[in-house]
């Protein structure tokens, strides 16, 4: 099977040998003059036949060496789908136990919330690429960032940034969260209890 660089090759060879037909000829025979501009024409149509041919090919060759890796990421082994399959509920799982987490932490040990909320963001961002190849452009777009060392790098600077950015969201919340409790006024209940607690002046002195 030839290759694209011979298909363009003879394409151009072609293109050559329709330009020799264009050119004007001598003629040195005392043939019909009309007979000899037939034949020209016709040799230019069966010129540029064989050139649609080839323009043909060669597109139908670069469209097959386009869509080949798409079409070759499609065909799972039974191993690859169950790998996606485990995956998938990893990272869905992972997904609703840190937020689970979050929200435990926020209620009754702030402390750990900047983190469990920072993990929440990573599988987050895990979630948004498995529902990209889901619903938007079907592929395998984890396999190939692992397939490819730059890209697993670049996807691994990716998560400690997403992480360390919702760290710094968990501290801005806690942060704002323990300033409204400490600036926040008492309401009527909260100081008739204050003024019930408080001892009277007679008390004091027995």
């Amino acid at each position: 099977m030839t290759t694209i660089d011979e298909r363009l090759t003879g394409l151009e060879e072609n293109i050559a040998e329709i330009l020799e037909h264009i050119r004007p000829k001598e003629v040195k025979t005392e043939a019909d003059p009309n007979q000899i501009l037939m034949d020209e024409i016709v040799a230019i149509s069966n010129e540029m036949d064989l050139l649609i041919d080839e323009v043909k090919s060669v597109r139908k060759d670069v469209q097959i060496a386009i869509e080949q890796p798409f079409e070759a990421s499609e065909e799972l082994s039974e191993a690859d789908k169950k790998f996606n399959t485990r995956r998938n509920i990893f990272v869905i799982g992972g997904l609703a136990v840190t937020g689970a987490l979050s929200l435990t932490f926020w209620l009754y040990f702030l402390p750990l919330f900047a983190v469990a909320i920072g993990v929440f963001f990573s599988f987050g961002m895990l979630a948004l690429v498995l529902a990209y190849d889901e619903f938007v452009l079907p592929g395998n777009t984890i396999k190939r960032i692992a397939q490819n060392a730059i890209a697993s790098a670049i996807f691994i600077l990716a998560l400690v940034v997403i992480i360390s950015t919702g760290i710094q969201v968990g501290n801005s919340l806690i942060s704002d969260r323990s300033q409204s409790e400490e600036y926040r006024q008492p309401t009527a209940t909260e100081r008739q209890a204050e003024t019930r607690t408080e001892p009277s002046i007679g008390e004091s002195e027995e």
